[in-house]
C-alpha cells in the first residue's frame, strides 16, 4: 500500500508517401514509468496473529516493468496493383524491464 508510480513519455508518429505505390511509416516512442515512493506492507500470520507486522519495502526508483519503454518502429509499404499492399516491418525495443509485484 501507498506505491505511488510516474508515467510519462514522448510519442511521435509519421508517414511519407512520395507515389501512390510506396509508402513510409514511422513511430517512435521514450518512456519514463518509475516509483516515486517506497510501500509499506502488512504481513499477517494467521497461525500466530501476535506475530502480524508492517515492513517498508524499498521500491523507491524502481523501473516499471511488463513493456518497453523506448520503441522505435520503421515500415515500408509497396502497393504493387489496387487491393495489394506488401510491407517491410523493422521494430526496436529497449529498456524493457521485467514485470514486479511486491
Amino acid at each position: 500500500k501507498n506505491m505511488n508510480q510516474l508515467h510519462t513519455g514522448l510519442e511521435l508518429s509519421t508517414a511519407f508517401q512520395p507515389c501512390q505505390k510506396f509508402r513510409l511509416d514511422g513511430a517512435f516512442y521514450y518512456g519514463y514509468w518509475k516509483t516515486t515512493s517506497n510501500a509499506d506492507a502488512d504481513f499477517k500470520y494467521y497461525e500466530h496473529p501476535e506475530a502480524n507486522k508492517t515492513e517498508t519495502l524499498y521500491v523507491k526508483d524502481l523501473y516499471i516493468g511488463d513493456a518497453p519503454q523506448t520503441q522505435l518502429a520503421l515500415a515500408a509499404t509497396f502497393f504493387p496493383i489496387h487491393g495489394l499492399s506488401a510491407q517491410i516491418v523493422m521494430k526496436y525495443y529497449d529498456r524493457f524491464y521485467a514485470d514486479w509485484n511486491p
